[in-house]
């Protein structure tokens, strides 16, 4: 019997494979190795706080793989 398949529904309703908080998050170190500082700076803040940091250090369009 064959595993179903997970689908993924972003919150602006596009369909994508992955998380993007950690592709953002990934895409943010790729471009800054002092990222997580930031990011963990703000995540103290709260969840909302990360998402609205990561969102202003990279772009939508460049955290998808």
């Amino acid at each position: 019997m064959q595993q179903p398949k997970t689908l993924v529904v972003d919150l602006d309703g596009t369909l994508v494979r992955t998380d993007t908080l950690h592709e953002a998050f990934w895409a943010a170190l790729g471009k800054d190795w002092r990222a997580p500082f930031g990011a963990l700076a703000a995540l103290a803040q709260g969840r909302a706080a990360l998402k609205r940091h990561l969102a202003a250090e990279v772009p939508a369009a460049e955290a998808l793989p």
